[in-house]
């Protein structure tokens, strides 16, 4: 029962499978609280450059409108094209920063998870109209999670910029006395920095809200033990399948190997664990080639075909050996081989009645290493 109930507990860290599937629903690790901060940020240190000279001009023209008496009465045409005037000024100081800030959003938006394009959320889910899952929704953990962060950024940023303006009295109080266009310039410092401080304040929260969703979006992914072997059969395929391929690989190299034994000029053996099947063409060979070995009932199965189709058998069990633990099939053998297999070769080729080839494998090695027999 212990055991069942840890297969079914989350505890294992999401595989690369189950990211990009997630990733594929557009379920990111992502802080709008971040995306947010960036951007009044930027947007603040943006007006450092854009709002003052939008404030002289609004300064001046106020100044003008003040200064300079009515000439006749208001009409309504008069008041709607002032303030079409004034919207339009507002809208040509505005614009900059909404770019700035947009720009910054969607560089901080690739920046946390990259590029995601999907349109997964946007499709219709039943289970959103459930009342009872948006109650147990209202109630959940991530629900509670929320309202502690949101209070969290009420409170500090609201010290902040509380702590901004009540540091601020004596500059705004002096500038009720000044002169519009200076009046306005003072507000318009003020209120970029306390614009500031506010920004760098959410900054501060949102930072630890990013922290926070990586962490929540890794522990929301996490899988069983159960989940963790489906991914894996998933992905790399079951492994009984596995299995039965690298069996039938393993038949099908043991079988061209066989194929090559009745064209072997000799088996050496050990003479029952081991055989070794070598073959030797001085026109096309460099040095004589394994083309099978084997052990135990492969060893037999070779020596049983050689049997059948009359290939010499030598009992050389030290060189059985060597040859099997040193050379793979379809491989030359090392010159350190050379001259012994050289003497079993011309001992075979002298039975055949062959006369030994110009290069055999004595000349090739000289006189090797091996020293097996």
């Amino acid at each position: 029962m212990a055991l069942q109930l840890f297969a079914q507990e989350k505890v294992l860290p999401p595989t690369p499978r189950r990211l990009r599937e997630a990733r594929r629903r557009g379920e990111v690790a992502r802080s709008q609280d971040l995306l947010a901060a960036l951007s009044l940020l930027a947007a603040a240190l943006a007006a450092g450059v854009l709002v003052p000279a939008a404030a002289t001009a609004l300064g001046r023209t106020a100044a003008q409108f003040w200064s300079t008496p009515p000439t006749r009465d208001w009409t309504v045409a008069d008041v709607a094209a002032l303030l079409r005037q004034a919207a339009l000024g507002g809208l040509r100081a505005a614009a900059p920063l909404a770019l700035v800030a947009w720009g910054v959003v969607l560089v901080a938006g690739a920046a946390q998870a990259g590029l995601v394009f999907t349109s997964v959320p946007l499709a219709p889910r039943l289970d959103r109209l459930d009342p009872i899952a948006g109650l147990r929704r209202l109630w959940s953990r991530r629900a509670l999670v929320e309202l502690l962060k949101a209070l969290l950024k009420v409170a500090f940023v609201g010290a902040v910029l509380v702590r901004g303006v009540l540091a601020a009295r004596a500059e705004l109080l002096s500038a009720l006395g000044a002169p519009p266009a200076a009046a306005l310039l003072e507000a318009a410092a003020w209120a970029r920095r306390l614009f500031l401080w506010g920004a760098g304040a959410y900054l501060a929260v949102a930072v630890l809200d990013y922290a926070y969703q990586r962490w929540e979006h890794q522990r929301s992914l996490r899988m069983s033990v159960q989940e963790w072997k489906q991914d894996q059969k998933e992905t790399e395929g079951d492994p009984l399948l596995r299995q039965r391929l690298r069996q039938r690989q393993r038949q099908l190299v043991r079988q061209r190997m066989l194929h090559e034994v009745p064209r072997a000029d000799v088996v050496v053996t050990n003479p029952t664990r081991y055989a070794v099947a070598l073959r030797y063409d001085p026109a096309t060979m460099a040095a004589p080639v394994v083309v099978a070995k084997g052990r135990n009932a492969l060893a037999a199965r070779i020596r049983a075909l050689a049997e059948e189709h009359g290939v010499p058998i030598m009992e050389e069990p030290p060189l059985a050996r060597a040859l099997y633990q040193a050379v793979e099939v379809g491989q030359e053998i090392p010159e350190e081989f050379y001259v012994a297999v050289a003497e079993v070769l011309a001992f075979v080729w002298r039975l055949r009645g062959y006369a030994a080839p110009v290069a055999g494998p004595r000349e090739l090695g000289g006189d090797g290493a091996w020293q097996g027999r």
